[in-house]
């Protein structure tokens, strides 16, 4: 974590509808997802986080920049009742709302 930095998002679920759904720690970077997220209804949020130096003085410097592209991936909520061995796709994380991806 860099706390001598300032950091944005920006967005769809950041500044741009639906809004709210991913924010971030404008002193560390940490971005968190806040709510539940269904891939029927977005499978994928494409967003740039950026970050600049607090020491610098110069208003014209660039803020450094990361796109973040968060695949959303889906969860079977009408599991079968036979055994079925399961596996994650590659590069798929599991997050619940509120926690700090």
């Amino acid at each position: 974590m860099k706390e001598d930095h300032i950091f944005r998002l920006t967005g769809r679920g950041a500044d741009q509808d639906p809004k709210g759904v991913f924010s971030i720690n404008r002193l560390t970077g940490e971005v968190a997802v806040s709510r539940a997220l269904d891939r029927e209804a977005i499978a994928y949020y494409h967003q740039l986080s950026e970050g600049k130096p607090t020491a610098v003085q110069d208003v014209g410097l660039q803020f450094e920049e990361a796109v973040i592209l968060h695949n959303v991936c889906e969860i079977n909520d009408a599991a079968v009742s036979w055994p079925v061995r399961l596996s994650a796709n590659v590069g798929c994380e599991f997050v619940c709302a509120n926690t700090v991806v």
